[in-house]
């Protein structure tokens, strides 16, 4: 293993791992809590020999215990894959400790390590499960992008990369924002480019969006030309100094004969995408629009872009195609009803950090759920 420095924020230390650790290291990956990494990192519950191999594999390069306050909560690696290239791991003890800002603090100093003592070109985070929320939100938060998707056993795992510009860069960010809910959207049938009003559960998701912290600082946003986008817009911005425009090249496709059929009596290609609708616009004029625009929008300055979900796909499938593994971002239903979309632009290009985020949603349920009960 490499000389390995001790690295500390003040608050959290990555000290180098001993063998003295192995006990405590092997009772989370194989003891009886090990099963609630499923949720985090989403690592297996793993075998004692398999912990043996695990370890052994890490300390080819850099292993760390974490630290906060002298207490042991977590294991931290940074592997050599080629001279200029690293990949990181990061293993927390209790699924708890994701959820208080030592995870962020761990891929800091990791990247740190990386970027300004090892001098890497770019680092790797490798099959992370979708599903997985807290462990893929810590890679996420810290600026990796995700480069790959890939359906595995009955989930998604992600692949993610952070390059060594990106990291150093000042990047513009640009969030779609998928609209929020209306009576199609309940009811499952195509709404397309169709003006619909949000319906009351939509209402309280554009109200939520309000105190998403993803949209700190942003001071633009452009919207479809539909009502569906534009009260989704004016509901999450009327309280922020935010210069508004309308666009119908963020418009949803146009339908045609499917205008309010089903999504599941709709036929798809080989890919898993739906046929060209009908009477509508056909997917290859609906993805040249999409191209159109978001390589027409302004640089530099951050901003929001309310628009559909077929749109926000179509943005993915541009981008980086190796991210529409999972059948929802083929047909648009893996994009819920104000989720956020975020992506980066610098000089690695566009980058695409996170895929529906609709946390804020979650959180404002179970903040009313709380108040109800104590009422």
């Amino acid at each position: 293993m490499a000389d390995v420095p001790t690295l500390s924020d003040g608050t959290c230390t990555l000290r180098p791992y001993t063998d003295n650790d192995l006990e405590v290291v092997a009772d989370w990956l194989s003891g009886p809590r090990s099963k609630e990494r499923r949720s985090t990192d989403g690592g297996p519950s793993s075998s004692p020999d398999a912990v043996d191999d695990l370890i052994g594999d890490l300390k080819h390069q850099y292993l760390y215990i974490v630290e906060v306050d002298g207490a042991r909560c977590g294991l931290a690696g940074l592997d050599n894959l080629s001279k200029s290239h690293g990949a990181l791991t990061l293993i927390l003890e209790q699924d708890s400790f994701w959820y208080q800002g030592i995870g962020d603090r761990a891929v800091s100093l990791l990247c740190t390590l990386a970027f300004d003592y090892n001098k890497y070109e770019s680092l790797a985070v490798r099959n992370i499960p979708e599903q997985a929320e807290a462990g893929r939100l810590v890679w996420e938060n810290a600026g990796f992008g995700q480069i790959s998707r890939v359906p595995h056993q009955g989930q998604v795992t992600v692949n993610f990369s952070l390059p060594r510009t990106a990291f150093y860069a000042h990047e513009q960010r640009i969030l779609f924002i998928r609209h929020a809910r209306h009576l199609f959207d309940e009811e499952s049938k195509v709404s397309g480019r169709e003006s619909m009003n949000l319906d009351s559960v939509g209402r309280a998701q554009s109200e939520a969006l309000k105190d998403c912290s993803l949209l700190a600082g942003l001071t633009s946003c452009i919207s479809a030309d539909s009502a569906q986008a534009k009260s989704t817009a004016e509901r999450c911005f009327s309280d922020r100094e935010c210069a508004f425009v309308l666009e119908e090249d963020w418009l949803g496709q146009d339908m045609g004969k499917w205008i309010g059929t089903s999504y599941e009596s709709l036929s798809k290609d080989e890919e898993g995408r739906f046929l060209d609708p009908p009477g509508g616009e056909s997917n290859a004029e609906f993805q040249s629009r999409v191209d159109r625009a978001l390589h027409a929008l302004p640089m530099n300055e951050d901003l929001a872009i309310v628009t559909s979900a077929e749109n926000i796909c179509a943005v993915l499938r541009s981008l980086q195609p190796d991210l529409m593994g999972a059948p929802g971002l083929r047909t648009g239903a893996g994009v819920s009803p104000a989720s956020i979309t975020e992506l980066r632009r610098g000089p690695e290009g566009w980058r695409i950090i996170r895929i529906a985020d609709d946390r804020h949603l979650r959180a404002r349920q179970a903040t009313e759920e709380l108040g109800r009960s104590a009422s």
